[in-house]
């Protein structure tokens, strides 16, 4: 069972990191054009990190805001590969209502929703 957690948990995140590395790709980048869904990351969230890391307010990230935004996902646990098994333990604690073991889409949107609410309070 603790298996079954740990995995599910792994596999949720890496997912979730997926998307956070999409974001931190410029223009282009990230998704091959002429496929479904090509032509760069999620609008939204890539102008809610550009928003919190375009320190010279040009509207686009240089070299060194990337560092600095790619830096701040490290640091957050949410580094490609490297998913943080305290975190994703925390997370199926936190969501995983019917102790399966695992999220239902119903916990997830629950998860999601709170990281959400987390992410703007920060700001």
């Amino acid at each position: 069972m603790v298996r079954n957690v740990v995995r599910s948990a792994l596999a949720w995140l890496f997912v979730a990191s997926l998307g956070s590395g999409l974001a931190l790709a410029g223009p282009g980048q990230g998704r091959a054009k002429g496929r479904p869904g090509g032509g760069g990351p999620n609008p939204e969230l890539r102008k809610k990190i550009v928003e919190r890391f375009d320190k010279d307010g040009d509207g686009k990230l240089s070299e060194s805001e990337r560092q600095a935004a790619r830096a701040a996902r490290e640091k957050r646990g949410a580094g490609g590969n490297r998913p943080n098994p305290e975190r994703m333990k925390k997370v199926l604690e936190r969501f995983d209502k019917d102790g399966d073991g695992k999220l239902s889409e119903s916990e997830r949107q629950a998860a999601r929703a709170a990281r959400e609410k987390r992410g703007k309070g920060k700001r």
